[in-house]
Protein backbone atom coordinates (compact mmCIF):
# COMPACT_ATOMS: atom_id res chain seq x y z
CA UNK A 1 0.00 0.00 0.00
CA UNK A 2 2.53 2.52 0.59
CA UNK A 3 3.03 2.90 -2.99
CA UNK A 4 -0.58 3.37 -4.15
CA UNK A 5 -2.32 6.66 -4.44
CA UNK A 6 -5.44 6.99 -2.51
CA UNK A 7 -8.54 8.97 -2.58
CA UNK A 8 -10.85 8.56 0.93
CA UNK A 9 -14.41 9.83 0.99
CA UNK A 10 -15.34 10.85 4.09
CA UNK A 11 -18.77 9.99 5.31
CA UNK A 12 -19.48 14.52 6.36
CA UNK A 13 -21.03 16.38 4.45
CA UNK A 14 -17.82 19.44 5.54
CA UNK A 15 -15.05 19.53 6.85
CA UNK A 16 -14.57 17.73 10.10
CA UNK A 17 -10.95 17.91 11.66
CA UNK A 18 -11.59 15.23 14.04
CA UNK A 19 -12.77 12.53 11.27
CA UNK A 20 -9.32 13.81 9.50
CA UNK A 21 -7.44 13.06 12.08
CA UNK A 22 -8.32 9.83 12.63
CA UNK A 23 -8.68 8.87 8.94
CA UNK A 24 -4.78 10.38 8.69
CA UNK A 25 -3.39 8.27 12.15
CA UNK A 26 -4.98 5.42 10.51
CA UNK A 27 -3.23 5.77 7.31
CA UNK A 28 0.38 6.77 9.05
CA UNK A 29 0.03 3.38 11.10
CA UNK A 30 -0.39 1.71 8.06
CA UNK A 31 2.80 2.85 6.12
CA UNK A 32 0.36 5.03 3.64
CA UNK A 33 1.56 8.78 3.14
CA UNK A 34 0.18 9.19 -0.52
CA UNK A 35 -3.35 9.62 0.68
CA UNK A 36 -5.62 12.64 -0.27
CA UNK A 37 -9.77 13.23 1.46
CA UNK A 38 -12.48 14.37 0.17
CA UNK A 39 -15.90 15.49 1.91
CA UNK A 40 -19.30 15.26 0.45
CA UNK A 41 -19.34 18.61 -0.77
CA UNK A 42 -16.21 18.38 -3.12
CA UNK A 43 -18.31 19.35 -6.10
CA UNK A 44 -18.76 22.23 -4.51
CA UNK A 45 -16.34 23.55 -2.32
CA UNK A 46 -13.45 22.00 -4.75
CA UNK A 47 -11.62 21.52 -1.34
CA UNK A 48 -9.12 18.06 -0.24
CA UNK A 49 -7.27 17.30 2.51
CA UNK A 50 -3.74 15.59 3.08
CA UNK A 51 -1.39 15.03 5.77
CA UNK A 52 2.70 14.84 6.61
CA UNK A 53 3.62 13.26 9.96
CA UNK A 54 7.32 13.74 9.22
CA UNK A 55 8.70 16.40 11.85
CA UNK A 56 5.67 17.01 13.39
CA UNK A 57 1.72 15.46 12.56
CA UNK A 58 0.37 18.41 10.36
CA UNK A 59 -3.09 18.27 8.48
CA UNK A 60 -2.58 20.01 4.57
CA UNK A 61 -5.93 21.61 3.25
CA UNK A 62 -5.92 22.64 -0.61
CA UNK A 63 -8.53 23.55 -3.52
CA UNK A 64 -8.14 21.50 -6.31
CA UNK A 65 -7.47 23.62 -9.49
CA UNK A 66 -8.24 21.91 -13.34
CA UNK A 67 -5.21 22.56 -14.65
CA UNK A 68 -3.26 20.62 -11.19
CA UNK A 69 -1.76 17.00 -12.40
CA UNK A 70 -1.29 13.82 -10.16
CA UNK A 71 2.10 15.35 -8.35
CA UNK A 72 0.70 17.70 -7.34
CA UNK A 73 -2.14 15.92 -5.68
CA UNK A 74 0.37 13.51 -4.29
CA UNK A 75 3.81 14.75 -4.05
CA UNK A 76 6.75 12.95 -3.05
CA UNK A 77 6.92 13.43 0.52
CA UNK A 78 10.18 11.39 1.39
CA UNK A 79 12.59 13.45 -0.11
CA UNK A 80 12.36 15.51 3.21
CA UNK A 81 11.98 14.22 5.99
CA UNK A 82 11.99 17.44 8.41
CA UNK A 83 14.62 15.78 10.94
CA UNK A 84 12.13 13.02 11.49
CA UNK A 85 14.16 10.80 14.00
CA UNK A 86 14.69 7.41 12.66
CA UNK A 87 15.46 4.28 15.14
CA UNK A 88 18.09 2.43 13.52
CA UNK A 89 19.67 -0.31 15.36
CA UNK A 90 23.62 -0.42 14.58
CA UNK A 91 25.59 -4.28 14.94
CA UNK A 92 27.10 -4.38 18.47
CA UNK A 93 29.97 -6.07 17.04
CA UNK A 94 30.24 -2.86 14.21
CA UNK A 95 33.93 -2.38 14.66
CA UNK A 96 33.87 0.91 13.01
CA UNK A 97 30.88 2.26 15.64
CA UNK A 98 31.74 5.03 17.76
CA UNK A 99 28.92 7.47 19.27
CA UNK A 100 29.78 11.11 20.13
CA UNK A 101 27.75 14.17 20.74
CA UNK A 102 24.60 12.33 19.98
CA UNK A 103 26.57 11.53 16.78
CA UNK A 104 27.67 8.24 15.01
CA UNK A 105 30.77 7.89 13.31
CA UNK A 106 32.81 4.63 11.67
CA UNK A 107 33.37 2.47 8.86
CA UNK A 108 31.62 2.02 5.70
CA UNK A 109 27.93 1.08 7.06
CA UNK A 110 27.84 3.81 9.67
CA UNK A 111 29.13 6.27 6.40
CA UNK A 112 26.27 4.65 4.37
CA UNK A 113 23.56 5.33 7.36
CA UNK A 114 24.92 9.01 7.95
CA UNK A 115 25.08 9.97 4.33
CA UNK A 116 21.33 8.46 3.67
CA UNK A 117 19.78 10.40 7.01
CA UNK A 118 21.99 13.74 5.07
CA UNK A 119 20.62 13.11 2.12
CA UNK A 120 16.60 12.77 3.40
CA UNK A 121 17.20 15.78 6.39
CA UNK A 122 16.26 12.84 8.76
CA UNK A 123 18.02 12.39 12.47
CA UNK A 124 19.52 9.35 14.53
CA UNK A 125 18.31 8.06 17.81
CA UNK A 126 21.38 7.27 19.11
CA UNK A 127 19.19 5.93 21.87
CA UNK A 128 18.90 2.66 19.47
CA UNK A 129 21.94 2.30 18.70
CA UNK A 130 23.34 -0.97 20.06
CA UNK A 131 21.86 -3.90 22.03
CA UNK A 132 24.22 -5.48 24.05
CA UNK A 133 23.11 -9.65 23.20
CA UNK A 134 20.68 -9.36 20.47
CA UNK A 135 19.85 -13.22 18.56
CA UNK A 136 18.78 -12.99 14.48
CA UNK A 137 14.80 -13.68 15.86
CA UNK A 138 15.23 -10.61 18.37
CA UNK A 139 16.33 -8.18 15.73
CA UNK A 140 13.14 -9.61 13.29
CA UNK A 141 10.93 -9.14 16.10
CA UNK A 142 12.17 -5.75 16.68
CA UNK A 143 11.61 -5.02 13.20
CA UNK A 144 8.36 -6.62 12.98
CA UNK A 145 6.54 -4.58 15.60
CA UNK A 146 8.13 -1.29 14.49
CA UNK A 147 10.39 -0.86 17.43
CA UNK A 148 13.50 0.33 15.11
CA UNK A 149 12.72 1.21 11.56
CA UNK A 150 15.78 -0.67 10.25
CA UNK A 151 18.63 -2.37 11.09
CA UNK A 152 22.18 -2.66 10.10
CA UNK A 153 23.38 -5.89 11.69
CA UNK A 154 23.72 -7.97 8.80
CA UNK A 155 21.69 -11.13 7.82
CA UNK A 156 21.62 -13.64 5.19
CA UNK A 157 18.78 -13.97 3.03
CA UNK A 158 17.52 -17.19 4.33
CA UNK A 159 13.81 -15.27 4.59
CA UNK A 160 11.43 -13.63 2.69
CA UNK A 161 13.72 -11.17 0.61
CA UNK A 162 10.70 -8.40 0.91
CA UNK A 163 11.95 -8.17 4.60
CA UNK A 164 15.11 -7.16 3.59
CA UNK A 165 16.92 -4.31 2.53
CA UNK A 166 18.96 -4.33 -0.83
CA UNK A 167 21.61 -7.12 -0.92
CA UNK A 168 25.27 -7.00 -1.20
CA UNK A 169 27.16 -10.19 -2.03
CA UNK A 170 29.78 -11.31 0.23
CA UNK A 171 32.13 -14.51 0.41
CA UNK A 172 33.31 -16.41 3.43
CA UNK A 173 36.25 -18.31 3.57
CA UNK A 174 39.33 -19.66 5.13
CA UNK A 175 42.68 -17.89 5.42
CA UNK A 176 46.02 -19.18 5.95
CA UNK A 177 48.87 -18.74 7.56
CA UNK A 178 51.86 -17.70 5.59
CA UNK A 179 53.35 -20.91 5.23
CA UNK A 180 57.43 -21.07 7.28
CA UNK A 181 60.11 -21.34 4.93
CA UNK A 182 62.27 -24.28 5.06
CA UNK A 183 65.59 -24.27 6.64
CA UNK A 184 68.96 -23.87 5.17
CA UNK A 185 70.40 -27.16 5.32
CA UNK A 186 67.28 -28.64 3.00
CA UNK A 187 67.76 -25.86 0.87
CA UNK A 188 70.36 -28.42 -1.10
CA UNK A 189 67.39 -31.19 -1.68
CA UNK A 190 65.19 -28.98 -3.18
CA UNK A 191 67.90 -27.48 -6.06
CA UNK A 192 68.39 -30.97 -6.74
CA UNK A 193 65.21 -32.48 -6.93
CA UNK A 194 64.66 -36.59 -7.73
CA UNK A 195 63.54 -36.05 -10.52
CA UNK A 196 66.32 -34.10 -11.54
CA UNK A 197 68.89 -36.24 -10.29
CA UNK A 198 67.03 -39.17 -12.04
CA UNK A 199 67.71 -37.60 -15.78
CA UNK A 200 70.93 -36.67 -15.33
CA UNK A 201 71.44 -40.25 -14.67
CA UNK A 202 69.76 -41.36 -17.52
CA UNK A 203 71.78 -39.04 -19.69
CA UNK A 204 75.12 -39.76 -18.18
CA UNK A 205 74.22 -43.35 -18.75
CA UNK A 206 73.05 -42.79 -22.55
CA UNK A 207 76.00 -40.41 -23.44
CA UNK A 208 78.15 -43.19 -21.82
CA UNK A 209 76.76 -45.78 -23.45
CA UNK A 210 76.70 -43.83 -27.03
CA UNK A 211 80.84 -42.97 -26.37
CA UNK A 212 82.14 -46.62 -25.55
CA UNK A 213 80.08 -47.77 -29.01
CA UNK A 214 81.49 -45.08 -31.03
CA UNK A 215 85.11 -46.05 -29.26
CA UNK A 216 84.33 -49.97 -30.02
CA UNK A 217 83.24 -49.12 -34.02
CA UNK A 218 86.19 -47.23 -34.33
CA UNK A 219 88.67 -50.38 -32.97
CA UNK A 220 89.39 -49.01 -29.93
CA UNK A 221 89.48 -51.57 -26.54
CA UNK A 222 85.82 -51.55 -24.61
CA UNK A 223 85.01 -51.98 -21.55
CA UNK A 224 82.22 -52.90 -20.26
CA UNK A 225 81.94 -50.97 -16.99
CA UNK A 226 81.95 -48.12 -19.53
CA UNK A 227 78.81 -48.94 -21.42
CA UNK A 228 76.94 -47.76 -17.67
CA UNK A 229 78.97 -45.36 -16.76
CA UNK A 230 81.89 -43.34 -18.13
CA UNK A 231 84.19 -41.60 -15.99
CA UNK A 232 85.07 -38.96 -18.74
CA UNK A 233 81.39 -38.04 -19.60
CA UNK A 234 80.89 -37.96 -15.87
CA UNK A 235 83.16 -35.35 -15.24
CA UNK A 236 81.80 -33.22 -18.52
CA UNK A 237 78.32 -33.53 -17.19
CA UNK A 238 79.06 -32.79 -13.87
CA UNK A 239 81.24 -29.95 -15.26
CA UNK A 240 84.63 -30.62 -14.53
CA UNK A 241 87.53 -31.05 -17.38
CA UNK A 242 87.65 -34.84 -18.97
CA UNK A 243 90.03 -36.35 -21.38
CA UNK A 244 88.18 -36.42 -25.12
CA UNK A 245 89.57 -39.82 -26.88
CA UNK A 246 91.05 -39.29 -30.44
CA UNK A 247 88.35 -40.86 -32.16
CA UNK A 248 88.03 -38.27 -35.37
CA UNK A 249 84.42 -39.62 -36.22
CA UNK A 250 82.22 -36.02 -36.47
CA UNK A 251 79.63 -37.85 -34.49
CA UNK A 252 81.57 -38.51 -31.32
CA UNK A 253 82.37 -34.94 -31.56
CA UNK A 254 79.24 -33.79 -31.66
CA UNK A 255 77.97 -35.88 -28.66
CA UNK A 256 81.50 -34.42 -26.70
CA UNK A 257 79.90 -30.73 -27.61
CA UNK A 258 76.58 -31.51 -25.94
CA UNK A 259 77.92 -33.13 -22.91
CA UNK A 260 80.13 -30.07 -22.50
CA UNK A 261 76.62 -27.90 -23.33
CA UNK A 262 74.76 -29.82 -20.70
CA UNK A 263 77.42 -29.86 -18.52
CA UNK A 264 77.39 -26.34 -18.14
CA UNK A 265 73.56 -25.76 -18.23
CA UNK A 266 73.31 -28.07 -15.29
CA UNK A 267 76.09 -26.43 -13.53
CA UNK A 268 74.74 -22.97 -14.22
CA UNK A 269 71.10 -23.98 -13.38
CA UNK A 270 72.25 -25.51 -9.99
CA UNK A 271 74.01 -21.99 -9.30
CA UNK A 272 71.40 -19.42 -9.99
CA UNK A 273 68.53 -21.96 -8.29
CA UNK A 274 71.19 -22.26 -5.36
CA UNK A 275 71.85 -18.61 -4.86
CA UNK A 276 68.00 -17.80 -5.20
CA UNK A 277 67.11 -20.15 -2.63
CA UNK A 278 69.89 -19.61 -0.10
CA UNK A 279 68.58 -15.60 -0.41
CA UNK A 280 64.47 -17.01 -0.21
CA UNK A 281 64.50 -20.59 0.96
CA UNK A 282 61.04 -22.04 -0.33
CA UNK A 283 58.06 -22.45 1.51
CA UNK A 284 57.11 -25.45 3.30
CA UNK A 285 54.00 -27.55 1.95
CA UNK A 286 51.55 -24.99 0.18
CA UNK A 287 47.49 -25.71 1.32
CA UNK A 288 45.48 -26.04 -1.63
CA UNK A 289 42.70 -27.57 0.22
CA UNK A 290 41.17 -29.35 3.06
CA UNK A 291 42.70 -32.31 2.08
CA UNK A 292 45.93 -30.18 2.90
CA UNK A 293 44.75 -29.41 6.27
CA UNK A 294 43.80 -32.30 7.37
CA UNK A 295 47.60 -33.74 6.28
CA UNK A 296 48.78 -31.27 8.09
CA UNK A 297 49.23 -29.62 12.09
CA UNK A 298 47.41 -26.92 11.25
CA UNK A 299 43.77 -26.25 12.78
CA UNK A 300 41.15 -23.86 12.15
CA UNK A 301 39.52 -21.51 14.37
CA UNK A 302 36.29 -20.71 14.21
CA UNK A 303 33.44 -19.82 16.86
CA UNK A 304 30.26 -21.93 17.43
CA UNK A 305 28.15 -20.11 16.05
CA UNK A 306 30.39 -19.25 12.63
CA UNK A 307 31.26 -23.13 12.78
CA UNK A 308 26.85 -23.87 12.73
CA UNK A 309 26.29 -21.35 10.07
CA UNK A 310 29.15 -23.28 7.65
CA UNK A 311 27.91 -26.60 8.40
CA UNK A 312 24.39 -25.15 7.22
CA UNK A 313 25.56 -23.97 3.65
CA UNK A 314 28.43 -26.25 2.41
CA UNK A 315 26.96 -29.97 2.60
CA UNK A 316 28.76 -32.63 3.40
CA UNK A 317 31.59 -30.34 5.68
CA UNK A 318 30.19 -31.89 8.86
CA UNK A 319 30.60 -34.86 7.73
CA UNK A 320 34.27 -35.13 5.95
CA UNK A 321 36.30 -32.65 7.97
CA UNK A 322 34.76 -31.77 11.20
CA UNK A 323 38.21 -32.71 12.50
CA UNK A 324 40.29 -29.95 10.74
CA UNK A 325 37.90 -27.58 12.88
CA UNK A 326 38.93 -26.05 16.72
CA UNK A 327 35.95 -24.73 17.74
CA UNK A 328 35.81 -21.91 20.24
CA UNK A 329 33.36 -21.85 23.15
CA UNK A 330 30.75 -19.20 23.26
CA UNK A 331 31.97 -17.23 26.06
CA UNK A 332 35.10 -16.73 24.02
CA UNK A 333 33.58 -14.79 21.07
CA UNK A 334 34.71 -11.23 20.26
CA UNK A 335 34.65 -8.73 18.34
CA UNK A 336 36.04 -8.44 14.82
CA UNK A 337 38.46 -6.08 15.77
CA UNK A 338 39.39 -8.01 19.40
CA UNK A 339 39.78 -10.76 17.21
CA UNK A 340 42.39 -9.56 14.62
CA UNK A 341 44.62 -8.34 17.75
CA UNK A 342 44.38 -11.59 18.80
CA UNK A 343 45.02 -13.63 15.43
CA UNK A 344 47.64 -16.07 15.98
CA UNK A 345 49.48 -17.76 13.08
CA UNK A 346 49.50 -21.33 14.64
CA UNK A 347 45.77 -21.05 13.31
CA UNK A 348 43.67 -20.49 10.45
CA UNK A 349 40.98 -19.19 10.68
CA UNK A 350 36.97 -18.58 8.99
CA UNK A 351 36.10 -15.21 7.78
CA UNK A 352 34.50 -12.90 5.45
CA UNK A 353 36.08 -11.41 2.71
CA UNK A 354 35.01 -8.01 4.37
CA UNK A 355 37.12 -8.81 7.60
CA UNK A 356 39.68 -10.10 5.15
CA UNK A 357 39.92 -6.93 3.38
CA UNK A 358 40.86 -5.09 6.50
CA UNK A 359 43.47 -7.03 7.66
CA UNK A 360 44.88 -7.10 4.30
CA UNK A 361 45.29 -3.33 4.12
CA UNK A 362 47.07 -3.77 7.38
CA UNK A 363 48.98 -6.26 6.29
CA UNK A 364 50.18 -4.05 3.29
CA UNK A 365 50.61 -1.20 5.53
CA UNK A 366 53.01 -3.19 7.61
CA UNK A 367 54.98 -4.23 4.69
CA UNK A 368 54.87 -8.00 5.76
CA UNK A 369 52.14 -10.81 5.65
CA UNK A 370 51.42 -13.18 8.35
CA UNK A 371 48.20 -14.66 6.57
CA UNK A 372 46.38 -14.97 3.13
CA UNK A 373 43.56 -15.64 1.29
CA UNK A 374 42.85 -19.09 -0.15
CA UNK A 375 40.79 -18.87 -3.37
CA UNK A 376 40.60 -22.84 -3.37
CA UNK A 377 39.45 -22.63 0.15
CA UNK A 378 36.50 -20.22 -0.22
CA UNK A 379 33.92 -21.78 1.22
CA UNK A 380 30.97 -19.57 0.19
CA UNK A 381 30.74 -17.71 -2.94
CA UNK A 382 28.26 -15.07 -3.38
CA UNK A 383 26.25 -15.43 -0.30
CA UNK A 384 23.49 -12.64 -0.59
CA UNK A 385 23.95 -10.30 2.73
CA UNK A 386 21.83 -7.60 3.57
CA UNK A 387 20.13 -5.45 6.46
CA UNK A 388 16.64 -6.57 7.67
CA UNK A 389 13.89 -3.88 7.20
CA UNK A 390 9.89 -3.99 7.73
CA UNK A 391 8.48 -5.55 4.80
CA UNK A 392 5.86 -2.41 4.46
CA UNK A 393 8.52 0.47 5.93
CA UNK A 394 7.77 3.85 4.20
CA UNK A 395 11.59 4.00 4.16
CA UNK A 396 12.29 0.84 2.43
CA UNK A 397 12.25 2.25 -1.74
CA UNK A 398 14.65 5.22 -0.62
CA UNK A 399 17.11 2.92 1.48
CA UNK A 400 17.21 0.90 -1.47
CA UNK A 401 17.65 3.64 -4.05
CA UNK A 402 20.41 5.16 -1.52
CA UNK A 403 22.25 1.68 -1.19
CA UNK A 404 22.04 1.29 -5.25
CA UNK A 405 23.34 4.25 -5.57
CA UNK A 406 26.04 4.29 -3.36
CA UNK A 407 27.56 0.59 -4.57
CA UNK A 408 26.95 1.59 -8.61
CA UNK A 409 28.86 5.22 -7.46
CA UNK A 410 31.66 3.17 -6.41
CA UNK A 411 31.62 5.05 -3.00
CA UNK A 412 30.59 1.63 -1.18
CA UNK A 413 33.82 0.21 -2.13
CA UNK A 414 36.01 3.68 -1.50
CA UNK A 415 34.46 3.01 2.23
CA UNK A 416 35.84 -0.58 2.76
CA UNK A 417 39.40 0.61 1.17
CA UNK A 418 39.43 3.17 3.94
CA UNK A 419 38.56 0.96 6.67
CA UNK A 420 42.34 0.70 7.74
CA UNK A 421 42.17 4.45 8.40
CA UNK A 422 38.96 4.66 10.32
CA UNK A 423 40.10 1.81 12.55
CA UNK A 424 43.39 3.51 13.05
CA UNK A 425 41.52 7.77 13.78
CA UNK A 426 39.12 5.75 15.92
CA UNK A 427 41.78 4.23 17.86
CA UNK A 428 40.18 0.64 17.76
CA UNK A 429 42.84 -1.17 15.99
CA UNK A 430 46.75 -1.00 17.02
CA UNK A 431 49.40 -1.71 14.37
CA UNK A 432 50.31 -5.25 15.71
CA UNK A 433 53.25 -7.49 14.11
CA UNK A 434 51.60 -10.64 14.38
CA UNK A 435 54.34 -12.32 12.71
CA UNK A 436 57.71 -13.50 14.37
CA UNK A 437 60.54 -11.98 13.43
CA UNK A 438 62.71 -13.63 10.94
CA UNK A 439 66.46 -11.95 11.29
CA UNK A 440 69.16 -12.21 8.64
CA UNK A 441 71.61 -14.60 9.56
CA UNK A 442 75.27 -15.97 8.13
CA UNK A 443 75.30 -19.46 6.82
CA UNK A 444 76.41 -21.72 9.91
CA UNK A 445 78.24 -25.15 9.25
CA UNK A 446 74.51 -26.89 10.87
CA UNK A 447 73.21 -25.55 7.13
CA UNK A 448 75.75 -28.05 6.03
CA UNK A 449 74.57 -30.93 7.60
CA UNK A 450 73.51 -33.11 5.20
CA UNK A 451 76.44 -32.29 2.92
CA UNK A 452 78.64 -33.45 5.79
CA UNK A 453 76.87 -36.32 6.29
CA UNK A 454 77.29 -37.28 2.28
CA UNK A 455 80.21 -36.72 2.45
CA UNK A 456 81.49 -38.78 5.51
CA UNK A 457 79.75 -41.42 4.30
CA UNK A 458 81.46 -40.92 1.18
CA UNK A 459 84.88 -41.22 2.93
CA UNK A 460 83.32 -44.03 4.82
CA UNK A 461 82.55 -46.00 1.73
CA UNK A 462 85.61 -45.24 -0.01
CA UNK A 463 87.89 -46.12 2.98
CA UNK A 464 85.96 -49.70 2.92
CA UNK A 465 86.31 -49.82 -0.34
CA UNK A 466 89.91 -49.29 0.22
CA UNK A 467 90.40 -51.53 3.54
CA UNK A 468 88.52 -54.15 1.72
CA UNK A 469 91.21 -53.75 -1.52
CA UNK A 470 94.10 -54.14 0.87
CA UNK A 471 92.42 -57.27 2.69
CA UNK A 472 91.56 -58.93 -0.65
CA UNK A 473 95.48 -57.88 -2.27
CA UNK A 474 96.87 -59.38 0.65
CA UNK A 475 94.65 -62.31 0.32
CA UNK A 476 95.21 -62.65 -3.43
CA UNK A 477 98.94 -62.72 -1.92
CA UNK A 478 98.99 -65.21 0.94
CA UNK A 479 97.12 -67.65 -1.10
CA UNK A 480 99.67 -67.03 -4.16
CA UNK A 481 102.49 -67.51 -1.73
CA UNK A 482 100.97 -70.78 -0.22
CA UNK A 483 100.04 -71.83 -4.05
CA UNK A 484 103.66 -71.69 -5.00
CA UNK A 485 104.92 -72.89 -1.94
CA UNK A 486 102.86 -76.08 -2.20
CA UNK A 487 103.83 -76.37 -5.58
CA UNK A 488 107.64 -76.07 -4.99
CA UNK A 489 107.13 -78.67 -2.21
CA UNK A 490 105.42 -80.78 -4.77
CA UNK A 491 108.12 -80.32 -7.07
CA UNK A 492 110.76 -81.42 -4.83
CA UNK A 493 108.93 -84.19 -3.55
CA UNK A 494 108.45 -85.45 -7.13
CA UNK A 495 112.47 -84.93 -7.63
CA UNK A 496 113.11 -87.08 -5.09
Amino acid sequence: MRQSNIVFLLRSSSKNKEELKEVFEFCWQNDMINVIAIFQDFSRSSTYYSFTNFGMFKIEEMVFKENENSLEFFPNRMHNLNGTVLNVLFDQHDMYLQIQDDQATGGPVCKMIVTFLTKHNAKLNTSYLTFSTLTPDDVVNLISNKTVNFTTIPMFLELATESFAYPLLEDVGIILPIEPRIPIFKVFTRVLSLRVFLITIVIIVLFSAILETAAFLSGNKSVLLNFVIDLNCLRGILGQSFNQRPISRCSTKIIYLLIFLYGMMLSTSYNAFLHTFMYEPPKELFIQSLEDVRASDLKIKVSSVGIAFIYNHVPGLKENYSEVFLIESKNKSRSVVEEINSWDTKYARIVSVSDWELYEHLQNFLGKKSFRWSQELCLIKGIALSWPIYENSIYKDILNMHLINMVSSGLWDYWRRRMLFDEINISKLKLKDLQSKQNAHSIKVEDFKWILMAIGMGFGISSCCFVAEICIFKWKNHIKVKFFSLKAFLISRKRK
